[in-house]
């Protein structure tokens, strides 16, 4: 469906399916594995957090220093401060961000 719309990439997150345990974390990632070219190009990230080092939300493919420097985040955590109508920490989602997302009613699927 992505690629009908004119998308060229397509980025797969850790338990990007969301169904609570019935997939181990990285089902979605893996999948790709047994799939032939889609003519979309599939993006894998394992997690986000905050690098106090390099003072940003970062990830393990651009962040070279160690996880004592990495505060990790909930997207559970954040979802349920961003229904609340709160804009999450800075360090934690970008203000901009925040801002888009609480200007709807209901931004997330049940």
């Amino acid at each position: 469906m992505r690629k009908n719309y004119g998308c060229t990439h397509f980025i797969v997150g850790r338990d990007h399916a969301g169904v609570g345990s019935f997939y181990h974390p990285f089902a979605a990632q893996e999948i790709f594995d047994e799939l032939e070219d889609l003519g979309i190009t599939p993006m894998f990230f394992r997690s986000f957090f905050y690098c106090k080092k390099c003072g940003s939300i970062a990830n393990d493919k651009i962040c070279p220093h160690p996880n004592e420097l990495h505060i990790d985040f909930s997207g559970s955590n954040m979802r349920d401060v961003l229904v609340s109508g709160q804009r999450p920490s800075a360090d934690s989602m970008r203000p901009e961000v925040a801002d888009v997302i609480l200007t709807y009613e209901n931004p997330f699927v049940e």
